[in-house]
């Protein structure tokens, strides 16, 4: 008789139990990789994050994988051409938001990166306040918090999933 896994309760379809299991709550180390967290964030704000993640791979396609440096070099014609893409999310300000939040991003590496930034900034409130006033856009405490959370710097598995340790509050590192 085989056991139920037991998982956090939004971890519902295979895209969900797929990211649940191998991403969620465990801390990225490129700048690739975080940027993206960053970006996923910023562009499931107001929407589910199963959309997001639905949408993710063509997101890739047209952000170049989420390269900082790729992002921070797309032209104005670039993202108008993303905004008629059906296969993204379409929201004009996300969209521009990406080269500007690239730009942040890029900008970070003369003090250690965007993980250092992120990892001196333990507090949802306070990461998106200074990486607002370094310019980053559509990026709030709701996103700084699960950005936190997917990157395992906050609780993040609920009671009972299988990846959180029992009584810690935190999820187990990869």
């Amino acid at each position: 008789m085989t056991e139920e896994v037991r998982r956090c309760s939004w971890a519902t379809n295979e895209l969900l139990i797929a990211y649940h299991d191998q991403e969620y709550g465990r801390l990225e180390r490129s700048e690739d990789s975080v940027f993206e967290k960053i970006c996923l964030e910023m562009f499931s704000s107001g929407l589910s994050w199963y959309i997001a993640l639905k949408k993710r791979p063509a997101l890739r396609s047209v952000f170049a994988g989420f390269r900082p440096d790729a992002c921070a070099a797309m032209s104005d014609a670039e993202l108008e051409a993303a905004l008629t893409n059906p296969e993204i999310i379409r929201n004009r300000r996300k969209v521009y938001a990406v080269r500007t939040n690239a730009e942040v991003v890029c900008a970070l590496r003369s003090e250690g990166g965007i993980l250092e930034y992120v990892l001196r900034h333990p507090r949802p409130q306070e990461l998106a306040s200074g990486l607002k006033e370094r310019g980053m856009r559509q990026f709030g405490p709701v996103c700084a918090g699960e950005l936190l959370k997917s990157l395992g710097l906050l609780p993040a598995h609920e009671p009972g999933c299988f990846l959180r340790p029992e009584g810690s509050g935190i999820c187990r590192p990869s």
